[in-house]
């Protein structure tokens, strides 16, 4: 990465602080930014036989389990989302998530209002919801209960799902390495 592209936020470890710092410091009011983890490898999405479709009935969820997703390029999930944004835009939810797993049998319905926007990846519009600094992780928990609590919605894209695998080593450590800090930020949102 070109050295002049490199953005550093000096806010203490966690996610919390650093999403807050980055909501607060590069975003514009109203502008739309979409956040992705690093370790994210492919972006999936239904068949265009299926994208369109509001709903997909259960018989073909579980007759064409493997073949109604796969992979996209980035250029087609970037049509795709500009096509979220207007819808997120027409139901007043200032917050867009995707599906939280990859089995399409729980991803039938295209779009819901109502639950987890998932933090490895997302697009959210500079609106008054903020992350709050002190919930090292689980901070998408607490960014999705403010946009719900705020704006009544969110919108999760079930059609859509990116590709990677959760609790790697790395950027926040493993499972076992950061379970005391899941604990405390768990107390932090109750």
């Amino acid at each position: 990465i070109e050295s002049n592209r490199i953005v550093v936020s000096n806010q203490p470890p966690g996610m919390g602080a650093t999403r807050d710092w980055i909501h607060r410091n590069l975003v514009s009011d109203g502008e739309v930014y979409l956040s992705m983890d690093d370790n994210i490898k492919a972006i999936t999405a239904f068949a265009a036989e299926y994208y369109d479709l509001h709903e997909i009935p259960e018989d073909i969820l579980k007759s064409d389990r493997k073949n109604i997703s796969g992979e996209i390029s980035w250029v087609e999930f970037k049509k795709l989302l500009e096509i979220d944004i207007e819808e997120t835009l027409n139901r007043r939810a200032y917050l867009i998530g995707y599906a939280t797993t990859d089995n399409p049998f729980f991803r039938g319905k295209k779009y819901r209002e109502v639950g987890f926007v998932i933090g490895q990846m997302f697009a959210a519009f500079k609106n008054g919801s903020q992350f709050d600094p002190e919930v090292t992780y689980k901070e998408d928990y607490d960014f999705t209960a403010s946009n719900l609590l705020r704006h009544g919605r969110v919108l999760i894209n079930n059609f859509i799902s990116p590709k990677k695998k959760h609790y790697e080593n790395g950027g926040c450590g493993s499972l076992k390495a950061r379970t005391p800090i899941l604990v405390s930020s768990a107390e932090v949102l109750m």
